[in-house]
């Protein structure tokens, strides 16, 4: 794999990562309980999906483990850096 391949998917994986987590607080803050089970579990297939997608992009399973690692730690940064909030109140904090 190139290293221009993988700095993209771990680009689109940080990106995605991201976008769940902001999706994951959005039902657990504004939803009812059992709605957002529902919409939690459908987040989760998603990003099933999408480690799926990263292990095909790969050529070793080792290596799709690592960029998902990484992926985590980048979002991590970037909910300290924008200050880190509790779930119920990450929409109204964070500067979107």
């Amino acid at each position: 794999m190139k290293t221009n391949n993988i700095l993209e998917v771990v680009f689109q994986s940080t990106v995605f990562m991201f976008e769940q987590y902001i999706w994951a607080c959005f039902y657990l803050s504004f939803l009812s309980s059992w709605l957002s089970i529902f919409l939690l579990v459908v987040n989760i297939k998603s990003i099933e999906d999408f480690h799926k997608k990263i292990l095909q992009l790969t050529d070793r399973k080792a290596l799709a483990y690592t960029i998902e690692f990484a992926c985590v730690i980048l979002v991590g940064i970037g909910l300290l850096i924008c200050g880190y909030y509790p779930v119920s109140n990450v929409l109204k904090e964070l500067p979107l």
